[in-house]
């Protein structure tokens, strides 16, 4: 099972990366100003990831 992995980067903002079950780097997320907000993102972003839809936009 992949994970969330939650830390600082190198101005001191929380941001949070997807990684899967081999290591590799799913996706990043956009930089937060507290820990408590990286969490909160989390935890919208595993219930929304839960029920989305994919919407091709590749126009093929």
């Amino acid at each position: 099972m992949g994970a969330f992995e939650l830390y600082q980067d190198s101005d001191a903002k929380f941001r949070f990366r997807i990684i899967d079950d081999d290591g590799r780097l799913v996706a990043e997320s956009v930089p937060h100003t507290s820990k408590s907000d990286a969490v909160d993102a989390i935890d919208i972003t595993r219930n929304c990831a839960a029920s989305s839809l994919i919407k091709d936009r590749t126009g093929r």
